[in-house]
């Protein structure tokens, strides 16, 4: 609890450090319903490691100091180019390449790019021009 009380507090301090008004987080719905589709050392880190747990305190900590959350869907958000939808392939360890557009970049990194595309998204009025239906929750990305 102490450890995911001080991580809360840590991303709220950058978060202010770099002026953002805006922390993005990826909604954690359903993950638990998969967990037995991974590996046993990946299970127990999973449960370890208690993300939702560390977003509490940081929906906590944001909301103390008048910062705004958005959880987005995290489907295919390390596997998705950022550039143009396409599903990328493997290039080397943890490194993703796009073959229809070229971008090439850590699995994490891309993930990162993302989300953060998802929050603009969501938080922009562009959204509603397609009926106002929120595209970020949509299973598959564009092909």
């Amino acid at each position: 609890m102490d450890f995911a009380k001080k991580v809360g507090r840590w991303i709220v301090d950058i978060a202010m450090l770099l002026k953002a008004n805006v922390i993005v987080l990826e909604r954690l719905t359903k993950m638990i319903y998969h967990v037995g589709d991974l590996r046993k050392n990946y299970r127990l880190k999973l449960y370890l490691m208690q993300y939702s747990r560390i977003q509490k305190w940081i929906e906590w900590e944001a909301k103390k100091y008048g910062l705004k959350v958005i959880k987005v869907n995290p489907s295919y958000s390390s596997t998705a180019c950022p550039k143009c939808g396409t599903l990328m392939k493997e290039s080397g360890y943890r490194t993703l390449k796009c073959e229809r557009c070229g971008f090439e970049e850590h699995r994490d990194y891309v993930s990162v790019l993302n989300l953060y595309g998802r929050g603009l998204l969501h938080l922009s009025t562009a959204h509603g021009v397609k009926g106002g239906k929120d595209h970020s929750d949509r299973e598959n990305p564009r092909s």
